[in-house]
């Protein structure tokens, strides 16, 4: 026979004969132009509805394409946004999920347009990264920009280098955006404030950070206070007062710079700052609301946690692993106080950056395990166990006929163990998805090996 005249069926391992025929038959058939579906909506807590929303019994239900739950369109646009079970649609056999109406529409109207967007993190994704001393915040940073591209604003680094550029110069330059400045740092009264002994304004820092990266810069406009006539009139004889003190300047003489304070300077208006790991920033409620202030949001905040038990197989007491780091590099510290002031400062970003934005991940193990934590919970196209509430699973299927959950590539048996050179059946108690295709081991700690090294 020519090579046209056969067909090919991959990935059959687990298939029931009922669902090879099924699927023969479809290929055998002429194949049709895919047409988008508009599905009913949906609920958000049990999406896996939409798999077989409006399919008979025996048909092949649907699954998730390779953008998981995330919007399509909006990922075109560099934004990762989740989708809505409200605004869900089927194509070629897949379901797609969108965050708005608008998005949905677009992608019903013309859906190849939006299937040519690689499923990969986007550019556009601002991720804070917070923790105590030692807790690997820029090792995690030095990771997260490596694998994704993301330049890192480290907050400490850029105030350190700031200072020390102030101390090793004779005379003051004003900080100023002027172009015969062109610099922002600490005003003379800052300065000078903090050689005696003041604090930094840690506070006003931002301003800092955002010259460091080139972002635009603007005196800020002072809030008009609602004055009544009389104190109007007041202010208008001030004004007048020294106006008339002032001497009138040459035409060619320059006048003099302002050096700014660091609370007196901000984001222009209209300016998008994405696509940056912000180390340890924010830490306190000024700094959030500073953030606020400029427009300045984050897709995700992650908090790396010692002794914190986020499952039963990372058990452990606060600072057992802070503490022997801190030794090690000779910081010296008061764990009570560290651990105080680490759970002080998660609280307040929690109250003001929303607690669903913040994520804590546990440092246990080695930076490549707590790399995999943290690429959990940012990444949707990384490769993970399926949520049991996305997917079908035993318990969906019917007692009898069609609705055969496909396997892996070791069809029942433990894939970790034949890993190891054993053959072992794997237990259903012991079971997980990936890609929508299940995967049975021989026990817990297989499992859990499972889950750490999918790659």
């Amino acid at each position: 026979m020519k090579a046209q005249e056969h067909i090919k069926i991959s990935r059959t391992i687990g298939f029931s004969p009922e669902e090879l025929v099924a699927t023969a038959k479809h290929q055998l058939q002429p194949s049709p132009y895919p047409l988008p579906l508009l599905l009913e909506a949906g609920s958000d807590d049990n999406l896996k509805d939409l798999l077989t929303q409006g399919l008979e019994e025996n048909d092949v239900p649907r699954r998730w394409s390779c953008f998981q739950q995330v919007d399509i369109v909006r990922l075109q646009q560099e934004r990762l946004v989740q989708g809505k079970a409200e605004f869900a649609c089927a194509y070629g056999g897949r379901v797609f999920l969108f965050s708005s109406e608008e998005s949905q529409k677009k992608f019903l109207a013309d859906p190849k347009k939006y299937l040519k967007v690689p499923a990969k993190m986007p550019r556009k994704y601002n991720i804070a990264i917070l923790g105590q001393r030692q807790s690997g915040k820029r090792t995690l940073a030095r990771q997260l920009q490596e694998k994704y591209g993301w330049k890192v604003i480290d907050a400490l680094n850029i105030v350190a280098e700031v200072l020390n550029k102030q101390r090793a110069i004779e005379k003051h330059v004003p900080s100023n955006m002027d172009p015969r400045s062109n610099s922002i740092h600490l005003s003379e009264l800052e300065f000078k404030e903090l050689i005696k002994g003041g604090n930094c304004p840690v506070s006003s820092i931002l301003p800092l950070m955002l010259f460091n990266i080139g972002a635009q810069l603007q005196k800020k406009v002072p809030v008009q206070e609602e004055l009544t006539e009389e104190q109007l009139e007041e202010r208008r004889k001030l004004e007048l007062k020294d106006k008339k003190k002032k001497k009138v300047a040459d035409d060619n003489q320059e006048a003099p710079l302002d050096d700014l304070l660091l609370k007196e300077v901000q984001l222009c208006a209209g300016q998008e700052i994405n696509g940056y790991i912000w180390v340890g920033y924010p830490v306190n409620e000024a700094q959030a609301l500073e953030l606020k202030e400029s427009g300045i949001v984050f897709d995700k905040i992650i908090y790396l946690s010692d002794g914190v038990s986020l499952s039963e197989e990372l058990p452990g007491e606060p600072g057992s692993i802070i503490a022997p780091r801190m030794r090690s590099n000779d910081v010296a510290c008061v764990l009570e106080q560290e651990i105080e002031y680490a759970d002080n400062m998660i609280r307040v970003v929690k109250e003001q950056m929303g607690e669903e934005l913040v994520r804590e991940v546990s440092i246990r193990g080695s930076k490549e395990q707590v790399l995999r934590r943290v690429q959990n919970v940012i990444d949707p196209f990384l490769l993970k166990t399926d949520e049991e509430s996305n997917v079908r699973v035993s318990s969906d299927l019917p007692e009898t006929g069609y609705g055969h959950l496909p396997w892996g590539d070791c069809a029942d048996y433990c894939p970790v163990s034949l890993e190891q050179g054993w053959l072992l059946q794997g237990k259903e108690e012991f079971e997980c998805q990936v890609q929508q295709r299940r995967y049975r081991f021989y026990g817990p700690s297989e499992l859990a090996l499972f889950k750490e090294n999918l790659d």
